[in-house]
């Protein structure tokens, strides 16, 4: 557990979703059923974004930052289309002026003869 403050409001709410789930089923029939069920709803969103936010050890500011941040990649599209190439192990890839470099080389002509068929 990274965050033992959000470990502990979550449990609480846990506790308080027990308590809400008898009331409403206490109150079955009544005009108060629908009260208690928004307080389950609300309980159980916060339960939910607190055990994310103790699991990554983030605070609710960073979470919502890193989700508002996700959303905006989603309905761009993401920022850029190109691949990203990941080096395996301790390669290290090639600076862009080695690239370039090699772009303005002459590169070696190799000529195939290849014989003739006599008929």
């Amino acid at each position: 557990i990274k965050n033992r403050a959000y470990y502990y409001v979550t449990f609480a709410c846990f506790i308080g979703i027990i308590f809400a789930n008898v009331f409403y089923y206490f109150m079955a029939g009544a005009s108060g059923q629908g009260f208690f069920a928004v307080v389950l709803g609300v309980l159980h969103l916060g339960a939910f974004i607190l055990t994310m936010a103790y699991i990554g050890g983030v605070s609710i500011r960073q979470l919502a930052t890193e989700v508002k941040d996700a959303a905006q990649e989603v309905r761009t599209g993401g920022e850029s289309k190109k691949p990203v190439l990941i080096p395996i192990g301790k390669e290290q890839p090639k600076p862009k002026d080695a690239y370039e470099e090699e772009a303005r080389q002459e590169k070696p002509r190799i000529v195939i003869e290849l014989p003739k068929k006599e008929d």
